[in-house]
């Protein structure tokens, strides 16, 4: 998708630029961050298309960055995808997302593959516009 502007958002370096090269090979704008703190700084200037995101941060909530970036997508009377990343199975996601009722296109459990990655943003029958919803009785 020529032109979406994606903000990447995961604690390991090497991650934030592995996914940063691919997704600017297929034509995305894309934005990385290495905290929570510093992507919630980089909405002020960044409104991604969808956000990318890990869930497991040392001594970081990611819920105040998805809680933003809901506010943000409702004053633009939209939705932004938020995609999670993690090493955890998705039965084993943090309490927040499901008390907070988080809208997600999708959960990817690490390792993911390229193709898997790329076909899901780019290819025909991409997750993006997509939702699923953690409900409260998913929770552990």
């Amino acid at each position: 998708m020529k032109n979406m502007k994606i903000l990447v958002v995961d604690n390991d370096i090497d991650t934030q630029y592995f996914w940063m090269y691919l997704l600017e090979d297929y034509g995305a704008n894309v934005k990385t961050s290495g905290s929570i703190k510093d992507a919630i700084a980089a909405l002020e200037m960044f409104i991604p298309d969808v956000l990318i995101c890990e869930i497991r941060f040392l001594g970081e909530r990611v819920d105040s960055l998805f809680e933003r970036v809901r506010q943000i997508a409702a004053s633009r009377g939209s939705t932004i995808p938020i995609v999670v990343t993690s090493t955890s199975p998705f039965d084993d996601l943090p309490k927040c997302l499901h008390n907070l009722n988080i809208e997600i296109a999708t959960y990817w459990m690490k390792p993911i593959g390229v193709n898997t990655f790329v076909d899901a943003l780019f290819g025909p029958t991409a997750l993006i516009g997509q939702r699923k919803q953690l409900s409260p009785e998913r929770q552990a």
